[in-house]
């Protein structure tokens, strides 16, 4: 039988990185099977997320915690012509299972060719980098990922292309629409 899956995911993150505003919704042939709702700071306050679906909870964040655009600019921050590695303990919301280890091997530069991006003018000026992106749950010493993404990101924090595994399945995003400001 063909199953149809969507994931919609809104999300906020303030500009200083401290607080995070997350709603993921998956629906299985158009009914909605899995809400995660929540907030989740990293300041002063509190280094915690708090979820009010599926069910209100609270799940402290380990030291050291980013959220999902701090952790795509230290990708970018080390993105160059040699490959590199960033270790980061990330939350994103995604699951109420709290944040993972995430383990991103950044590729060569893929130098910009306007020619090959005629789609996205935009994009024809920016260097490139395929990004593979591993993720690990924090509280155990996993040898193989929960999940990873490969994923080809512009130097403005645009993806072109994601390929996502979760073990069961894997999905591929292509880049088929870009509005900017």
């Amino acid at each position: 039988d063909t199953v149809r899956v969507t994931m919609d995911a809104t999300t906020w993150e303030s500009r200083a990185g401290d607080r995070y505003t997350f709603l993921v919704r998956t629906r299985f042939n158009e009914k909605e099977s899995e809400r995660v709702e929540g907030t989740a700071r990293l300041d002063g306050k509190a280094r915690a997320a708090d979820f009010v679906s599926p069910s209100k909870k609270r799940i402290v964040l380990p030291p050291g915690t980013v959220f999902p655009t701090r952790h795509t600019e230290q990708v970018l921050s080390v993105a160059g012509d040699a490959p590199q590695i960033v270790r980061a303990t990330v939350f994103d919301g995604f699951t109420d299972g709290g944040a993972q280890f995430v383990n991103a091997i950044v590729g060569r530069k893929v130098p910009a060719k306007s020619d090959d991006r005629p789609a996205f003018p935009e994009l024809g000026t920016q260097p490139s980098w395929n990004v593979n992106l591993a993720f690990f749950p924090v509280d155990k010493q996993d040898a193989e990922p929960e999940s990873e993404i490969s994923v080809n990101i512009f130097a403005n924090g645009i993806a072109g292309r994601m390929d996502m595994d979760f073990g069961d399945f894997k999905v591929r995003g292509d880049l088929k629409k870009l509005k900017t400001a």
